[in-house]
């Protein structure tokens, strides 16, 4: 027989689907760990080969990350060409929307989009 579906029980699956996800997770990442001792590492870009009949690609990237505040400061000295290397992208401050008066707030909704995030679900013993 089926327990009844309630908090309890929906909490308590969770819980162990979280810890079984969680295994399966650290199990995948020590199978790539091992996959890319074998293959061929790259600084960028991606190496291939095959096995058991599976094609594996391992991608090699690097992180790069603008120093904004350095950037802004010397922006008017560098070259139209140097400026080009960048792109700026506006991100919306909650906080300051906030405080801001109804006719700021007016003012700035035409440039922002607005729409549901996944709903988060968190849950820990007591």
């Amino acid at each position: 027989m089926n327990a009844p579906i309630n908090l309890d029980t929906l909490a308590a699956a969770w819980v162990i689907a979280k810890a079984s996800e969680e295994r399966a997770k650290a199990e995948r990442y020590d199978i790539e760990k091992a996959l890319l001792a074998l293959l061929p590492a790259k600084e960028e870009g991606t190496v291939s080969s095959e096995a058991a009949g599976l094609k594996i690609t391992a991608g090699f990237k690097l992180t790069r990350k603008a120093d904004t505040l350095a950037l802004r400061q010397h922006w008017a000295e560098l070259s139209q060409e140097a400026q080009d290397c960048f792109k700026w992208a506006a991100e919306v401050s909650i906080t300051e929307i906030r405080r801001a008066s109804e006719a700021v707030q007016a003012e700035t909704a035409q440039y922002i989009t607005t729409s549901p995030a996944k709903p988060s679900i968190k849950i820990e013993s007591k």
